[in-house]
């Protein structure tokens, strides 16, 4: 399978790698961050542009650029707050500002890459232009590793995340104890990192990211490419150093296909957290970042944790049947019988994109008021199984996978 070894990750800790006991300081991150000017930008209806400090760069300050947005009458009343951080290729979108507006939550959206929401050119595929208070590029910084950690792009990203959140709640149109955090791709990478160094966040909703990056094929050639420094990187940026750290509520939304975070590193980050977990795995989820912003269940998850609205159904356990081999079991909660319960498998032992899936609907038992199962035989060969539990919504929640090999 190529580089897959965690080094020393866990034992060591990462501040101490960054060469301080806490590089992310409290104090300072946490403070209502100075803001300026913003750079001319194509105004977005709807939102307003924010550019505020970032952390120093060789030596030189840094600045980030942000949409942030309000719901209708915002202005008059505390809302719950989200903050939402872009994967690789991506920006400040104001749209996904936007879509949390127009469900009664102020938004705020960061850019990580030292970048403002357009191109250099009018062609698609050009690269985001930099604006004059850049930080480091990113993504990953796996090419910054001859450099001051704190000069790496994930340092810088993961402090951004935090001073936007330390924005956001300061404004006194948002309840400062109702803010959410939500990435995509490299940003549920740092959404993991974030949610490690700032407790302040109510639940973390990392779609796709997740730790065990030597378990990833897209990015074992990455870190093969760093020789000696490989253990270096996954012991300073690899979230599974931050995320036993972190004791909020984790929603975890992905797919069993995802070329960049395959179930071998999804699963062991889903266990480091302190904190309750559940989980959303549509079977057939593509990866992007409007695919990434579209599961309802996101939203679902933030309204019952913040506005009290109906709950997802809840996995209460799952695994193979005790005593008798061959059956797989899923137990669930919810205030009435599921739409369906999906039975997924494969029998692809590859860490790849291309594993076959197969699927099978299975009958759920009411087994107590609010309380059911359901069961399957294991398939032959199978390598991973796990469960998928739809409400009369079609709103999906996963069972944790059974690893068979």
């Amino acid at each position: 399978m190529g580089f897959c070894a965690m080094g020393s990750a866990l034992d060591v800790s990462p501040y101490e790698t960054l060469g301080q006991e806490n590089p992310w300081d409290q104090e300072r991150l946490f403070s209502p961050p100075k803001t300026f000017d913003p750079p001319a930008v194509d105004p977005m209806e709807g939102v307003e542009p924010v550019f505020y400090e970032g952390e120093p760069y060789l030596g030189k300050e840094t600045r980030v650029f942000a949409w942030k947005g309000f719901p209708q009458g915002g202005a008059d009343r505390s809302v719950p707050g989200m903050v939402l951080v872009h994967g690789g290729g991506g920006t400040a979108f104001a749209e996904w500002v936007r879509i949390w507006n127009r469900r009664g939550y102020a938004a705020i959206a960061m850019d990580t890459a030292g970048c403002v929401p357009r191109t250099e050119g009018e062609q698609s595929g050009n690269p985001r232009e930099r604006h004059a208070f850049a930080g480091p590029p990113g993504w990953g910084g796996f090419d910054q590793m001859e450099g001051k950690p704190l000069d790496h792009w994930t340092y810088h990203a993961v402090a951004a995340i935090l001073r936007a959140h330390s924005h956001l709640r300061s404004l006194p149109q948002v309840d400062a104890n109702r803010i959410g955090i939500t990435g995509i791709s490299w940003g549920g990478y740092l959404t993991c990192i974030a949610a490690g160094v700032d407790s302040r966040f109510q639940f973390a909703i990392p779609v796709y990211g997740c730790g065990y990056y030597g378990y990833s094929q897209c990015y074992i050639p990455r870190l093969e490419n760093l020789g000696a420094k490989s253990s270096e990187w996954m012991r300073r940026w690899d979230p599974a150093q931050y995320l036993h750290r972190a004791k909020m509520p984790f929603f975890w939304v992905s797919g069993p296909k995802d070329l960049h975070f395959p179930l071998e590193s999804l699963q062991p980050s889903y266990y480091l957290t302190k904190g309750k977990r559940d989980l959303c795995l549509p079977v057939d989820m593509r990866h992007s970042h409007v695919a990434g912003w579209r599961p309802q269940e996101i939203y679902a998850y933030a309204d019952v944790a913040f506005l009290g609205k109906e709950p997802l159904p809840v996995v209460t356990g799952s695994g193979l049947k005790e005593g008798e081999d061959g059956k797989a079991w899923v137990a669930f909660q919810h205030g009435g019988p599921p739409q369906k319960v999906l039975f997924h498998w494969t029998t692809d032992r590859r860490v790849s994109q291309d594993r076959v899936w197969h699927t099978e609907e299975v009958a759920a038992e009411k087994t107590s008021p609010g309380n059911y199962r359901s069961e399957h035989p294991v398939p032959q060969d199978a390598s991973f199984l796990y469960f998928n539990v739809l409400d009369h919504r079609g709103f999906i929640v996963s069972s944790e996978h059974v690893v068979l090999f």
